[in-house]
């Protein structure tokens, strides 16, 4: 004989609640399986007054789902990259494609060619490197990249952007604070979970075993990942300030996506 927990057992593990009846006002429920044929969630009832959702009504709230899961993914992306970046100014993540001044044949071909890698970011890890002097749209252009790979992923990728002097930098105060230790140890514990790494401004620091040996842990773990970087060094002398292992890291996954910034004006004014 099935007892009356049996049942409540059996609903709780077959159905689930899918928003208030319309004419009685009770939680109406819906199958937790997707339905075979369209793959998609099957139409609630109300079991107290027997209300069937039409296909109209379901299709409004599947939307409105979608919408609200789309949202959370957003609100918990931004989360994540707000907690664990490693920031000079926080206005860097005011950047995006939208705000990119293109007035010149080389502004705009460093802006398209930007474009082109952040969708092939989207789909496959991929590492790119931004040349160029300092003010010339490296950074905006980078994290441009990083709004727009989420957007093509629905908000799916973990990031960590790092402004790598700012690293360094909060790495010799956690000496003395223990604070802003802990802050630097769980930002760069996360990046064997990242999917997307920004390192901006590499090189601008003062060469030093303790630096190679950040910039060395780093690579280790965003070599199978998607990686930017930002640098006013050429290829030669990252690999002579890094070395060639550096080099061959950046290599992997890098061919062809590089983007140089040489003939761009200052944009500092």
């Amino acid at each position: 004989m099935i007892s009356t927990l049996d049942i409540d057992i059996y609903s709780i593990n077959t159905f689930e609640k899918c928003g208030k009846c319309p004419d009685c006002g009770n939680e109406m429920l819906r199958p937790k399986r997707l339905n075979r044929s369209t793959g998609k969630k099957i139409g609630g009832a109300c079991p107290m007054c027997g209300y069937k959702e039409s296909k109209q009504e379901q299709k409004t709230r599947e939307q409105q789902e979608s919408g609200f899961t789309l949202e959370a993914r957003k609100n918990k992306a931004i989360g994540y990259m707000n907690k664990y970046s490693i920031l000079s100014t926080g206005s860097v993540f005011n950047n995006s494609f939208s705000n990119f001044e293109t007035k010149t044949k080389d502004e705009k071909s460093a802006f398209d060619k930007a474009k082109l890698v952040a969708k092939k970011m989207a789909q496959e890890p991929t590492h790119c490197l931004m040349v160029g002097a300092t003010g010339r749209g490296k950074t905006h252009l980078a994290t441009a990249m990083m709004y727009e790979i989420q957007r093509q992923t629905d908000y799916g990728k973990k990031v960590l952007f790092f402004s790598f002097p700012a690293l360094i930098n909060d790495t010799k105060k956690g000496m003395n604070l223990p604070d802003v230790r802990k802050q630097v140890d769980e930002s760069m514990n996360q990046l064997k979970h990242a999917d997307l790494l920004i390192i901006d401004d590499l090189g601008a620091e003062r060469e030093s075993e303790f630096t190679l040996a950040i910039i060395d842990d780093i690579m280790q773990y965003g070599e199978d990942s998607s990686m930017i970087l930002t640098t006013n060094l050429t290829g030669d002398e990252l690999a002579q300030k890094y070395g060639d292992r550096f080099l061959s890291r950046l290599k992997k996954a890098g061919a062809g996506n590089s983007i140089s910034f040489s003939r761009i004006a200052d944009h500092r004014g």
